[in-house]
């Protein structure tokens, strides 16, 4: 309910300047827990682990600033980038001050199947599955092309714009100046 101000606190501000308001119940709880998936994401370098926390249970005013032109025009906010990854960075200050979490990870193949999960405190449980995940997302490629061809992995991750996006803006790093980009999407489920 990132709506809802009276189900938020406040847990103070980054060094960007973000106001961090978190779900009051996870904040408040003896226990907190969390599970995410962890795949390459347009904006945070990879999902899951602390972004389950902000933007995923923070009030719409965290959400917003999130997925800002402040975050979202600066180049190293990109898939597979967490080196200097603001965005990433504001997601490891605001779990700080969350405190203790531990997280479960998942790590789905290719035919959406399990093939990796692990358990752990938030921050180091995602590293370990970055880096378990990074060997079979990240393609090296000696040169730009002219004409390449992205979908957002079919349904139901491109049933909506805002999803298929993720399809657009993750190979443009190696289209050509000028080139093609062909978006293969299926909307109608």
């Amino acid at each position: 309910f990132a709506r809802n101000d009276s189900d938020h606190v406040m847990l103070g501000v980054t060094t960007l300047g973000t106001d961090i308001k978190i779900d009051k119940r996870f904040v408040e709880a003896d226990l907190k827990l969390v599970t995410g998936l962890v795949e390459p994401h347009f904006m945070a370098g990879y999902s899951g682990g602390r972004k389950v926390i902000a933007p995923g249970i923070a009030h719409k005013d965290t959400i917003t600033r999130f997925h800002s032109s402040r975050f979202m025009s600066d180049p190293m906010v990109d898939s597979c980038i967490l080196e200097n990854n603001p965005l990433h960075n504001e997601q490891l200050e605001v779990a700080k001050m969350v405190g203790p979490v531990l997280s479960v990870n998942v790590v789905i193949d290719e035919n959406r199947r399990l093939s990796f999960v692990n358990y752990g405190e938030i921050i180091d449980s995602h590293l370990r599955a970055v880096s378990f995940m990074e060997q079979f997302a990240i393609v090296r490629v000696p040169r730009k092309f002219k004409t390449v061809v992205a979908s957002a992995a079919g349904y139901p991750l491109d049933q909506t714009y805002y999803q298929t996006v993720k399809g657009i803006v993750t190979p443009l790093g190696i289209l050509e100046e000028g080139g093609d980009l062909i978006i293969a999407s299926d909307c109608s489920e």
